[in-house]
């Protein structure tokens, strides 16, 4: 989202809160130690400093997340894709790719310079995206998605994009740990990562209130995020790779031996493998 209209929705949602609880623009001048006019501005042509942001959340006793989630409650209701669409979607995955990068603002040209794609190609993945209304072609060739905003994922188009999100993640995992433990073995210094397993036996609720409190971070570091990119400069940034995945299984689930057999697969083939002798 541009950096100014997302400023624009965050100041709007702040003076609705601030009209709502009774607040005033005289209460937030005192609260930031400036003047009427200065609070004026702030809220109103000039960027609003992260500083000053903080202390009037903290006044309001409101987080990040829930500034965000409040300057997002005017959006339009999310659109959703038709099952056609999501049948193509889901045996198309480069045709999804493509529309997805339409919706990052890039050109078909820009799509195809980027990642090196031949005219004969990028022209039958829009014919693709025409024929199942994906896309609109309007006047002089120019090529917008057919939804203001990207539906949400479901069905066989969110399995078959989680089967492939998962198979990335699970190939960088492999390749950053084993740099790392390369890494710690010659005594170099290491990135800050982190890699965890756990699995424990807790009540539902444990296990809710524990997703609920992760959400909420998760949540505070995007918001934070959007702050981080439009007040630093690019060379002061880094890449946040966040992966987590959390189920809740029944003591007995049939499941839980595929996690078992991470060791105990181990001593089931030599097992087996005693087995196999013995019998010849």
């Amino acid at each position: 989202m541009d950096t100014g209209l997302a400023q624009d929705k965050m100041k709007k949602a702040l003076k609705q809160l601030l009209k709502k609880r009774g607040h005033t623009l005289n209460d937030v001048a005192k609260v930031w130690t400036c003047s009427l006019p200065t609070v004026k501005r702030q809220l109103g042509p000039e960027e609003l400093s992260l500083s000053r942001l903080l202390l009037l959340l903290e006044w309001l006793d409101l987080s990040l997340s829930e500034l965000d989630k409040l300057s997002s409650a005017d959006t339009l209701m999310q659109p959703k894709f038709t099952t056609r669409q999501i049948e193509f979607l889901a045996k198309d995955l480069r045709a999804l790719s493509f529309m997805m990068k339409l919706y990052n603002g890039m050109s078909p040209q820009q799509i195809a310079k980027t990642y090196k794609l031949e005219t004969p190609v990028v022209e039958k993945i829009l014919i693709q995206l025409e024929k199942f209304d994906l896309i609109r072609v309007g006047a002089g060739g120019r090529v917008r998605p057919a939804y203001s905003r990207l539906p949400n994922f479901d069905g066989a188009l969110a399995m078959a994009t989680i089967r492939r999100q998962i198979d990335c993640m699970a190939t960088y995992s492999k390749i950053r740990i084993e740099e790392t433990i390369a890494q710690r073995q010659r005594g170099l210094r290491r990135p800050p990562g982190e890699y965890s397993w756990t699995i424990a036996d807790v009540s539902e609720k444990t296990y809710l209130d524990f997703l609920q409190r992760f959400r909420k971070e998760l949540e505070n570091l995007a918001a934070q995020a959007k702050f981080d990119e439009s007040t630093l400069k690019k060379s002061e940034l880094k890449k946040a790779v966040i992966n987590f995945g959390a189920q809740l299984e029944d003591m007995e689930s049939p499941h839980l031996k595929i996690i078992d057999d991470v060791f105990d697969g181990y001593l089931k083939s030599e097992s087996l493998k005693g087995e196999q002798e013995q019998a010849i």
